[in-house]
């Protein structure tokens, strides 16, 4: 029972906003007011994204996962995860930068 409810949580909050195009977007526009204290922060809309984008991978996992066995977070297979869709999303297909994609702080080498 226990089950049922979480699918039907997940497949009425998460699956139609996963499938919707946009929607990441919708995010970004929805947290704005952050605003970047320096250089080497990233910005709250940045941090919404990468939040988005790791629990949508998360919620795909529990998902599709076909056994009984609960999938506890693990951000090393998230990521893993993550690269693939990056690679496919941003390298193959063309359709985002990596930055739009996951945000992330540039390195800065020397002075």
């Amino acid at each position: 029972m226990i089950q049922l409810i979480q699918l039907k949580i997940i497949k009425v909050f998460f699956i139609p906003s996963f499938l919707k195009r946009g929607e990441g977007r919708l995010l970004k526009e929805f947290s704005k007011q952050g605003i970047r204290m320096n250089e080497n922060e990233l910005t709250q809309q940045q941090i919404a994204q990468q939040d988005f984008v790791d629990n949508a991978i998360f919620s795909l996992i529990q998902v599709i996962n076909p056994g009984n066995k609960e999938i506890g977070w693990d951000i090393d297979m998230i990521g893993e995860m993550r690269d693939v869709l990056k690679e496919w999303l941003v390298d193959k297909l063309n359709l985002t930068t990596e930055q739009e994609f996951y945000p992330y702080l540039e390195e800065r080498r020397g002075s």
